[in-house]
């Protein structure tokens, strides 16, 4: 049930339910990790609004005009789900806190709000831990506010990157909230390429993955593009494309060609008497142990330019996967890859099927190996996963290929007019899933799961 939550002065701590609620014998009230025995009225008008005394919202961290959902337990009364997001980079503006990804993050917290929940963004630095409270920041219709808020029932994990997530901050930080105060947290850690790979492998979703070699040799880079005649060198913990190579060889010149975006950002094509020569002139700072060598697959084309896919899966408020997300990526000319920041253009999967006019439903195709590769990454993984970005391709004869699975996708697809359905439809699903797991949690705690 969804109530709408207004505050009232009154001395002692009480709350005013709906009258629908006397029966239950409510004995305890829960806000987020705050709990409080207070004196609980009834009413019998709107059946969907509640009252909460200032004495008893100050104790809780509650706000006025909060539209929130209520869960009962053993005669506990649970408002909820508060879900934290966390995250870093803060800056001191109090217009942009969290400098440029701050419209994305009050787009979350408009999401949350939809959702019957309420969240807020943090960081390590903003944590009471003897008080048990956080100085976060949540977004309202003026504008960013920093606020008092209590520990969360969930936490959403959407640190910037890989290094801040690997710092002993924020490694001790995701342990104490899970393992001292029972906290789910989803999405814990990036995945890289050989994560994913590990995951699969031995499984049906096997045939989804290029052939790959981590940690790579020279010989055996060289062996594989005399194989398949182009391949990819990807770094494993890469993203938006940087530092990624396409190398092919061609038998008539028997040299080898090198496409790449440099360090000033401009598309190179280069040439090379031998692949020895390509390593000593370009791999000169880099280590190609941090890198994966991938066969190049033949993708479907649109006037001469590769066409890859973004596909999101979320989990819903039954903790089931869903697909909510899906769009092509036209490469840039000249461009390694199908990002938009080299160039790439954002199609939807009816503009792409005009265009080619494929044999076979490239939407069933895509949605078949994304919820199946969902499932084999949740089974295979550590902790929770609630929502996962793939980039695949698909072959000329229809086959679908994975390149990539992110646990904190980008959201560049969504620049498409003609998906603003899922843009939201993807921001919901996390703060509903949030709503699974506390109701998990809250189960797991008393004993009736």
């Amino acid at each position: 049930m969804r109530v709408n939550i207004h505050l009232v002065e009154h001395h002692e701590d009480a709350i005013v339910l709906p009258q629908s609620f006397q029966a239950y014998r409510i004995s305890d009230l829960f806000f987020g990790q705050k709990t409080r025995s207070c004196r609980i009225y009834y009413h019998s008008h709107h059946p969907h609004h509640m009252y909460v005394s200032t004495t008893l919202s100050e104790k809780l961290g509650m706000r006025d005009g909060m539209e929130m959902n209520l869960l009962l337990v053993h005669r506990r009364l649970y408002i909820g789900p508060i879900v934290g997001i966390l995250s870093a980079g803060f800056t001191k503006s109090p217009l942009r806190p969290l400098g440029k990804r701050s419209m994305m993050f009050s787009k979350y917290i408009e999401s949350s709000k939809k959702a019957g929940s309420f969240s807020y963004v943090f960081g390590a630095h903003q944590i009471d831990w003897e008080n048990e409270w956080i100085e976060g920041y949540t977004y309202t219709n003026k504008g960013w506010e920093k606020i008092k808020a209590p520990f969360p029932n969930v936490i959403y994990n959407r640190l910037p990157n890989r290094k801040v997530e690997t710092l002993d901050t924020f490694q001790s930080l995701m342990k104490s909230f899970q393992q001292k105060w029972h906290i789910p947290l989803f999405n814990e850690r990036f995945l890289s390429k050989t994560d994913v790979t590990d995951f699969l492998v031995n499984t049906p979703c096997e045939a989804y993955i290029p052939a790959t070699i981590p940690n790579p040799t020279i010989k055996q880079v060289e062996d594989m593009i005399h194989e398949y005649f182009s391949v990819f060198l990807k770094p494993i913990n890469g993203s938006l494309g940087l530092g990624v190579y396409k190398l092919s060889y061609t038998p008539q010149e028997k040299k080898y060609y090198a496409r790449y975006i440099d360090e000033k950002n401009q598309k190179r094509l280069t040439k090379y008497p031998s692949i020895q020569a390509f390593f000593t002139e370009t791999f000169q700072n880099r280590q190609l142990s941090r890198y994966i060598v991938q066969q190049a697959i033949p993708l479907l084309h649109h006037q001469q330019l590769p066409i890859d896919f973004r596909v999101h899966t979320n989990k819903d408020e039954h903790g089931k996967w869903k697909l909510s997300a899906m769009a092509g990526k036209v490469a840039g000319k000249g461009s390694v890859t199908t990002h938009v920041k080299t160039g790439g253009t954002i199609l939807t999967i009816p503009e792409i099927e005009t265009l080619l006019q494929p044999s076979f439903s490239i939407r069933e195709r895509l949605h078949q190996a994304a919820l199946s590769i969902s499932e084999q990454i949740e089974e295979r993984i550590d902790g929770d996963i609630g929502e996962i970005g793939f980039d695949f391709g698909i072959d000329r004869n229809g086959e679908v290929w994975l390149f990539e699975a992110n646990s904190k996708p980008g959201r560049s697809i969504f620049h498409h007019d003609e998906l603003n359905r899922e843009d939201h439809l993807t921001r919901e699903l996390i703060f509903f899933y949030a709503q699974f797991l506390m109701k998990q949690s809250i189960h797991e705690k008393a004993g009736t799961l």
